[in-house]
């Protein structure tokens, strides 16, 4: 009888939990992810010579949208950009152009639940993986008129979400992952802290259980383990000063798991932050832009009057908050070269 209650007591202590990681995760991904107020996405108008087709497709629970980017008829290969929180592709059209100009035709999309796309929430960030899977089948189809190389760049969710896509066998040429995280309990032991201010790391596997139970196997892919499975290039770069993705939640905290793989390129970026691919200078302005946002909503309750959320918007320098490090581009740029350049027998990821 003893042994009983005790079975009965924890049993209903692990329900509570899990009903609890349960409750976090629905709160972090149950609502569709539209973009931050305030803030002004570039379209391909604003950018002289970029052409956006756009396109659809299916995935698992909803339809994506986004567009085919270009600058030129003929291309030398083709990029699946796989975006981040907080907005769409949209947020990174400056790096969308960049790669259309360097000569890659762009299949850029949101993701379930997120602007441009159908569905009524995110439902998780292993969600991703199953949208990253039906972009790269549209590709593939679209591609057999091309018959170009096929590559993947990712940033943040998305860079999490490309160096998973290895586990999926589908054949790309190279891999470019932007400032992944390794682990989605992890991340969201994290998020809660950050939002609460409280350490709930035992419920770490309550909120792998609830991803088990969503999405099965993908639920356990790792970027660590991943990584070593790789047979095509992958670059991975990551900024020491991140405080989205500290490196303690990195891949590269795990490092001794993959970099025995030859095909494995790891950039450390000194000073980097988040967004490796900007200048420090757009990052300070970004951080500056955003505490200026939170403080003027906290001012009207979470509701600024329109024309004040406009006047904001409109004396806010979007360019300078997007500046790329030239650096850091020209090294992803010449990454993808030579991921693409024609060469004797295939590549997989």
């Amino acid at each position: 009888m003893v042994f009983l209650i005790i079975f009965l007591v924890v049993a209903l202590a692990a329900g509570i939990l899990y009903l609890l990681a349960r409750s976090i995760l629905r709160k972090a991904f149950g609502s569709r992810q539209e973009g931050a107020p305030g803030v002004k996405y570039f379209h391909a108008e604003d950018f002289p010579g970029l052409n956006a087709e756009p396109v659809s497709f299916a995935s698992d629970k909803a339809r994506l949208r986004g567009y085919w980017y270009s600058c030129y008829s003929d291309c030398r290969g083709i990029v699946i950009f796989v975006h981040g929180m907080g907005g769409g592709h949209t947020a990174y059209t400056t790096e969308i152009n960049a790669l259309a100009r360097a000569g890659y035709r762009v299949l850029a999309y949101d993701n379930t639940g997120t602007m441009l796309s159908d569905g009524p929430e995110l439902y998780g960030l292993n969600q991703a993986l199953s949208d990253l899977s039906a972009a790269y089948d549209f590709a593939w189809s679209a591609n057999r008129a091309w018959q170009l190389p096929i590559t993947l760049v990712g940033h943040s969710w998305g860079a999490f979400t490309v160096c998973n896509f290895i586990e999926l066998r589908k054949s790309v040429a190279g891999i470019v992952a932007l400032s992944p995280f390794e682990s989605v309990p992890d991340v969201m032991v994290e998020l809660v802290r950050r939002e609460t201010g409280k350490n709930l790391r035992f419920l770490k596997p309550f909120f792998l259980l609830c991803n088990v139970i969503d999405y099965g196997r993908a639920a356990l892919y790792r970027p660590s383990y991943s990584l070593q499975k790789a047979s095509c290039p992958v670059l991975l770069m990551h900024g020491d000063a991140d405080t989205m993705v500290p490196l303690s939640l990195s891949p590269l905290a795990y490092k001794d798991f993959f970099m025995g793989n030859p095909h494995i390129t790891v950039q450390l970026l000194p000073g980097k932050g988040h967004n490796v691919y900007v200048t420090e200078r757009a990052e300070r302005e970004m951080q500056r832009f955003f505490a200026e946002l939170t403080a003027l909503n906290a001012r009207y309750d979470g509701q600024p009057p329109r024309g004040v959320r406009e006047e904001f918007t409109a004396s806010a320098d979007f360019r300078a908050m997007t500046e790329e490090d030239p650096t850091v581009m020209r090294q992803i740029e010449e990454f993808l070269y030579e991921a693409t350049r024609p060469q004797d027998g295939s590549a997989s990821g």
